[in-house]
C-alpha cells in the first residue's frame, strides 16, 4: 500500500476511535450494563488498528529507511 492509502486509513481508525470514545464517555455515561457487549466501532478501531500496524511495517519504504540509518 501506499503512504496516502495509509494516511487515510489511520484517519477513519481515527475518527471511529473518537466516536467509541465519544459514545463511552457521553451517550453511556453511567450505564454499567453498556460496558458489556462490544459496540460496533470498538470492534472496527481494532480491526484497523491492526491492519494499518500490519501495512506500516510490510511497506518497503519502512526498510529503506531502516537500511539507511
Amino acid at each position: 500500500l501506499t503512504s496516502s492509502y495509509i494516511r487515510v486509513f489511520e484517519l477513519i481508525h481515527t475518527l471511529v476511535s473518537w466516536t467509541y470514545l465519544y459514545g463511552v464517555t457521553v451517550t453511556r455515561f453511567g450505564n454499567i450494563q453498556a460496558l458489556l457487549h462490544v459496540p460496533w466501532d470498538l470492534a472496527i478501531t481494532v480491526t484497523l488498528s491492526s491492519f494499518v500496524a500490519a501495512a506500516v511495517q510490510a511497506s518497503p519504504f519502512v526498510f529503506i529507511y531502516h537500511y539507511r540509518l
